[in-house]
């Protein structure tokens, strides 16, 4: 009849209204993991209304409990909004397959040439992995770890810095680790005339050993054939930047 109806309503207001303000207080990060557990079991329970309002709730509210309490967020993204154009300056032109901007900076040039031969190259993506061949080989160096410094070094390189972890493990000084890398920019490229592919990179690094902190400032240069199939580069000098 119409008073069971009406109380029914009044009913599954009134638990709406309860599990609303336990979802407030779980996004306010009030009451821990119990609060959190009582307002699951209050959703279940509830009618299809509540679960829907108080799912929308819960949903643009808990990325901002988690940001806190796990101190990781996701990369915001950014969208720049753009000024009205004319419709015949909307369009762009069509661009022909294959065709790519040419390359600009230092190395240029031999960039031009690497890429004429390797498809493949694309300076923004060698310097990504430089930065990381250049994290891992200062790791490597660290932990004396010769297995790993022979894949990623050439010959001449290896014997030097076996050479000189050999010479820190005798005097049992601390290795150098590595605090941050602060720049890492192309600074060279060239195509030699027996097809080898060589880049430098200029990288600049805070470097520790627990007690003293110092910068390095070095260009590493990286070769390998252009026409090889295997991918992988070499670090096949290292230098003292001026």
């Amino acid at each position: 009849d119409a008073s069971a109806v009406t109380l029914v309503a009044r009913s599954g207001q009134r638990r709406f209204a309860m599990t609303l303000e336990a979802a407030r207080e779980v996004a306010r990060g009030v009451g821990g993991e119990q609060k959190l557990r009582a307002l699951v079991e209050a959703v279940g329970a509830g009618n299809e209304e509540c679960r829907g309002a108080v799912a929308v709730f819960v949903i643009s509210r808990l990325y901002s409990v988690l940001g806190t309490k796990t101190g990781a967020e996701p990369p915001q993204t950014v969208t720049r909004e753009t000024s009205p154009r004319r419709a015949e300056d909307s369009e762009e032109a069509p661009r022909k397959p294959g065709i790519r901007p040419a390359f600009t900076g230092p190395g240029a040039a031999g960039m031009e040439a690497i890429a004429a031969i390797d498809k493949q190259f694309n300076p923004r993506d060698f310097l990504q992995g430089s930065k990381k061949a250049y994290e891992m080989i200062v790791a490597a160096f660290a932990d004396g770890d010769r297995k790993m410094l022979k894949t990623l070094l050439d010959d001449d390189v290896y014997e030097a810095y076996e050479t000189a972890i050999d010479e820190r493990e005798a005097a049992g000084r601390d290795p150098l680790r590595l605090m941050r890398l602060r720049s890492a920019e192309i600074a060279d490229a060239e195509l030699t005339h027996d097809g080898i592919a060589r880049v430098s990179v200029s990288f600049e690094a805070s470097l520790s050993d627990g007690e003293n902190q110092r910068t390095a400032k070095e260009i590493w240069t990286f070769e390998r054939p252009a026409r090889s199939r295997d991918p992988n580069w070499f670090l096949s000098e290292v230098a003292e930047a001026s």
